[in-house]
């Protein structure tokens, strides 16, 4: 066996040692484990309202329901639930009702911004996942389609399917969604970049691209194909997606069959049907095939940007989207990495609240207030 053959055995192996004293210096609260040096520096009620914020942005991502302003007052009324049923439980179920007067660190973190950063360090953290990914992978291809959402917001939907160094297996990741300035195969291009400059993928490993059929993609001399195969330096498999030239293919024979016209109303009438229930859509997705990776994306991208709790900032979709395709289930989700970050980059918010001054919060007020009425 050649050193070439070795030298990821023994890296593994270095990797292996690296994790099994990681775990042993958290075991013994060790300042040499990276999380226990952070959180030594902080209370444990500050520790654990962190925690329950991480986790609670975790999931909400995963349902893809964009809560940032809704999470304050959403966590009030968790900690007033609590407060209620310790209240009976110690004092009988014919006690006298007590109201909610929870103290000042009750409030503390209990910020939309707050949450909002605390789910893009969530993100980042998938993101970074999804890099090392590709970096560890035999190759990789990528998928590349735009669409214009209601608001004629022209988007381009990047997602890649590679194949792992330890499995005979095709996975595929979501990428990122990324619009461009520039217009035609230069903003394809662009937007391509872009998108996994943001996420710190490089292409080393990219073997091929899948598109439709249209001139900004397949045209010979200046086309998306040929302008990703200069950027990279060498050539790849350019392939055009078989759903939509399969589209164009069905058209003409519907020219030729008028009956066609009225089986093709009917197979519309089915996708609508999935697309006006948000129940009926998930069903979808479970089913849908990996050739079709990057319409789900277009498909997730409208629920999470068009249910009535609308996010026009890309980083918000983004984000949202890497933990809802990329991430585990909210049961497999450690909040630990992410509190350590949000902790070492904040650590001026270690400090009392003031209460007076998180009263003033309009969720707050609205939460605490003793008229009722709507006026």
């Amino acid at each position: 066996m050649t050193s070439n053959c070795q030298l990821p055995i023994a890296n593994a192996h270095e990797e292996a040692e690296r994790l099994n004293d990681c775990d042993k210096t958290w075991c013994d609260k060790s300042d040499k484990h990276p999380w226990v040096r952070v959180f030594k520096k902080w209370n444990d009620e500050k520790l654990q309202g962190l925690v329950c914020i991480a986790i609670d942005a975790y999931n909400d991502s995963q349902v893809e329901t964009l809560s940032a302003r809704s999470w304050p007052s959403r966590s009030l009324a968790v900690e007033h639930s609590n407060h209620v049923l310790h209240h009976f439980e110690s004092q009988g179920w014919d006690a006298d009702f007590v109201p909610f007067d929870p103290p000042a660190s009750c409030y503390h973190y209990r910020d939309p911004m707050l949450y909002a950063e605390i789910r893009n360090i969530i993100a980042k953290q998938e993101m970074k996942k999804v890099a090392q990914l590709l970096k560890d992978c035999l190759c990789y291809s990528v998928q590349i389609d735009g669409s214009a959402d209601k608001l004629q917001v022209d988007s381009k939907f990047i997602t890649a399917r590679y194949v792992p160094c330890d499995e005979v297996s095709v996975k595929t990741v979501f990428l990122g969604i990324a619009s461009s300035d520039l217009g035609g195969a230069e903003g394809l291009l662009d937007s391509f970049t872009t998108c996994i400059e943001n996420i710190g993928i490089n292409t080393d490993k990219l073997v091929g691209v899948t598109t439709d059929g249209e001139n900004a993609n397949t045209e010979k001399n200046a086309g998306l194909w040929k302008l990703l195969q200069d950027y990279i330096g060498r050539d790849i498999l350019t392939i055009w997606c078989v759903c939509h030239r399969s589209d164009l293919a069905l058209e003409s024979v519907q020219a030729e069959v008028p009956e066609l016209t009225i089986w093709m109303s009917n197979v519309l009438a089915v996708a609508t049907f999935f697309r006006t229930s948000p129940r009926r859509t998930k069903l979808l997705h479970k089913v849908v095939p990996h050739s079709m990776a990057t319409e789900r994306v277009v498909s997730h991208y409208n629920n999470v940007k068009t249910w009535g709790r609308s996010s026009l900032n890309p980083e918000t979709i983004n984000g949202i989207l890497h933990i809802s395709l990329n991430g585990k289930g909210a049961s497999f989700f450690d909040p630990r990495p992410v509190v350590s970050e949000f902790l070492t980059s904040k650590e001026r918010r270690n400090r009392e609240p003031c209460e007076e001054l998180y009263k003033q919060r309009e969720f707050v007020k609205h939460f605490f207030k003793q008229e009722s009425g709507c006026l």
